[in-house]
């Protein structure tokens, strides 16, 4: 995830995922910590599915962004405003 302002020290605020009747939340915790930081990507296991249904962003701009029927398996990167800007199968 990728935001669009300069400041990148919390690239979301947090992102939410659903599929069928489970839903998943995480949030990038970037510094929190002296000297560290989370992994500014965010990992949501999908077990059998073949698609999020839906992937919910809130950006700190307080912008937010619903995106459907993301394939399973693929590093999505999501830019502000933007979109996905590219989208890659994980082995």
């Amino acid at each position: 995830m990728i935001n669009g302002s300069k400041t990148i020290t919390r690239p979301i605020r947090w992102a939410m995922i659903g599929g069928g009747e489970h839903s998943q939340i995480d949030e990038v915790m970037s510094g929190s910590s002296y000297y560290s930081h989370s992994d500014f990507r965010l990992h949501f296991g999908l077990g059998v599915a073949t698609k999020a249904d839906t992937v919910e962003i809130a950006w700190p701009s307080g912008e937010k962004e619903t995106f459907k029927d993301l394939p399973a398996n693929h590093l999505h990167v999501v830019k502000e405003t933007k979109g996905v800007v590219s989208s890659r199968r994980l082995r």
